[in-house]
Parts: structure tokens; sequence; C-alpha cells
């Protein structure tokens, strides 16, 4: 990440709060990379923030994206990675979802595939955070099953 997306970065939390921050960029990091245009509501944010910071308004969604690819838990630059798929039916022990997308939304170990769908590769490349890995790991650790661990 460079300096120009940590100004970028801290201006915008400073702007609209730890909250909403971060729910802009996990919708940043998801569904709008899918559909290459921030949603409605990120875009009025936006538009409010470069009303006060002008310095960014000529910014396309691209530039938006790629300043916000980080992991919206640890702040921390996202990486590329190329992990095992595995298929099959899964059963979570209780609070490990939530505990996922709490504290680890980007360990992405491993690609969870669902056993309807069709076993297209062995490997999945996936984007991580090494704090969230890092936490993964402390969550699993001294438990009888793992979790998110191939």
């Amino acid at each position: 990440m460079n300096a120009d997306a940590n100004t970028l970065i801290d201006a915008f939390r400073g702007y609209c709060g730890v909250e909403v921050f971060r729910k802009f960029v996990a919708a940043t990091n998801r569904e709008c990379r899918i559909k290459q245009r921030l949603m409605f509501w990120q875009q009025d944010k936006w538009e409010s923030f470069v009303a006060t910071h002008a310095e960014y308004a000529a910014l396309e969604f691209a530039d938006i994206a790629n300043a916000f690819r980080i992991c919206h838990v640890h702040e921390l630059p996202l990486h590329d990675d190329h992990v095992p798929a595995v298929y099959g039916r899964w059963h979570f022990p209780d609070g490990y979802l939530e505990t996922k997308n709490d504290e680890f939304p980007y360990a992405n170990l491993m690609f969870c595939g669902d056993s309807g769908q069709r076993r297209r590769h062995s490997n999945q490349d996936v984007e991580y955070c090494s704090a969230c890995r890092e936490a993964l790991l402390q969550w699993n650790d001294g438990r009888e099953h793992t979790c998110g661990i191939p």
C-alpha cells in the first residue's frame, strides 16, 4: 500500500467513522468488485466525502477499489494466494461463522466449495490478510476439530 492510499484511508475513516468505514471497505472488496461499481449507499457516502476532499474527486472505481484493497477488520493490505479447494457439505461448530466474519474474514487458508459445485479445480485463487490468518490459527489452537485449515 502506498502513501497516497494510506492518506486516503485515514481521511475517509476520519470522515465517516470506523463502523461505516469498515462496512464500506467490506462491500468494496466483495460485491463491488463483482459489479465493478460502488453500491448506491457507497456512492452517496463517497460523493459527500469528495465534496469536502476535492483532491479525491477524480478517482474512478478502480482507483477506489485498489486503495481500499485492505482487510476491513485489521486494515492491512490483502495479498493474493493459491490455496487448496475442498468440496463437500460443511458443518461448522457453533459460533465459528460469526467469529470468522468478525475476527478473520480474510484468513482464506483454503477454499470451501459446496458439494453441489463442480469440482473444477483442486486449487483456488484467494485474497488474504496476514493478521486474519494468524487470528484463525489462534482461534483453532487447542480445539479438538479445527476449522478453515486444510
